[in-house]
């Protein structure tokens, strides 16, 4: 996630804006629902791929548009149960779920790291993974083509990883850069692979170290958002170790991305102490430190401090009042106070009802 997402993400929910959205299953009939072992029970016995929905049915206006768009036209429902088992797994925020079911979509959501809605995994029968993508414009003819495109893509990459045994060097590299480029694919062990590049083409003479890099970079940074604080902790000090010349965005993405998971965590105490060594540190752009100090009135929502909350909002305010953010801030203040103020008032109904 970038520092541009996190602080939108921050402020979407500080602010309160959610566009409400109709209901939309996929595609209905023909979908397993919920039910990880039952697609891939099905695809076991049918000698399918599974092709994964992870979609909020009833909030995601982008989840809502791909149901319409393709999972419900005819050519779709036609064609793509030739291959594939469909399984739709479901975080809706207004629609009853089991308890079970909420744990178990939990789970399959840290397992593949899905951090957005709408998500489409490929996999295999036994749910490997192979390639990820989401909503694509154009109907569900020109859909179809591209999960075809993919499933002949997950032949490509494990030809071309088995041709790089036998090759060293920048011809290795080039060979190992060409199957972890391919848009769209999930290479398992594709970390290992980026090591590797980096080795081979140590001087950067062919340009794919740096490549590899960076996306060795990002997926360490996808790995430590799909996990718990205390391993994506592990995570990212393995980052550093591999990656020891970062650039500063990259470190800034690293810190912030520190205070992000524990807020999802709901571990506000630990955000704020790492939100405050930032928005303290002035080695830093005033931008980023105004981030860190909104980070801090989010983790103050949790606690169910308004007063902290608001305090934090004015510490970012001052770090840079001239900023277009500082100004945006300021100008918006009251209504952020109401907004904190009614998100805090809705968690302490949501736990009274709980302990009654």
């Amino acid at each position: 996630m970038t520092i541009r997402s996190i602080r939108r993400t921050a402020m979407l929910s500080i602010v309160g804006l959610l566009l409400a959205a109709p209901t939309a299953m996929a595609g209905g009939e023909g979908w397993v629902h919920d039910n990880m072992d039952k697609a891939k029970e099905l695809a076991r016995s049918e000698g399918k791929f599974i092709l994964m929905d992870f979609t909020g049915s009833d909030w995601c206006g982008w989840c809502i548009r791909l149901n319409d768009e393709v999972f419900s036209k005819d050519h779709f429902k036609t064609e793509a149960p030739k291959q594939f088992v469909l399984a739709e797994f479901d975080y809706p925020q207004k629609k009853a779920q089991t308890d079970e079911v909420k744990a178990a979509n939990k789970k399959h959501q840290a397992t593949y790291a899905i951090g957005g809605f709408p998500t489409i995994i490929l996999a295999d029968a036994e749910g490997k993974a192979f390639a990820q993508t989401g909503y694509r414009p154009d109907g569900p003819e020109k859909y179809m083509e591209h999960l075809n495109t993919l499933v002949s893509n997950r032949t490509k990459i494990v030809d071309l990883l088995k041709q790089a045994t036998t090759l060293e060097g920048i011809e290795k590299a080039q060979v190992l850069d060409t199957a972890l480029s391919m848009e769209n694919m999930i290479v398992h062990d594709a970390a290992k692979y980026e090591v590797m590049i980096i080795a081979a083409d140590a001087d950067d003479a062919a340009g794919l170290k740096s490549k590899a890099a960076k996306r060795l970079f990002d997926l360490r940074m996808t790995a430590a958002q799909a996990s718990d604080p205390a391993q994506a902790e592990v995570i990212l000090n393995q980052l550093a170790t591999e990656l020891p010349d970062l650039t500063e965005e990259q470190r800034q993405q690293v810190d912030m991305t520190r205070v992000y998971i524990a807020l999802g965590a709901e571990d506000a105490d630990r955000a704020i102490a790492a939100a405050s060594a930032l928005a303290e540190d002035a080695n830093r752009p005033a931008d980023f430190r105004q981030q860190a100090a909104l980070m801090i009135a989010q983790a103050n929502v949790l606690k169910k401090d308004h007063e902290a909350a608001m305090r934090a909002i004015d510490r970012a305010i001052a770090i840079d009042p001239d900023s277009q953010f500082g100004m945006m801030l300021s100008g918006q203040r009251d209504m952020i106070s109401q907004q904190i103020q009614m998100q805090i008032d809705a968690m302490k109904s949501d736990s009274e009802k709980s302990d009654g």
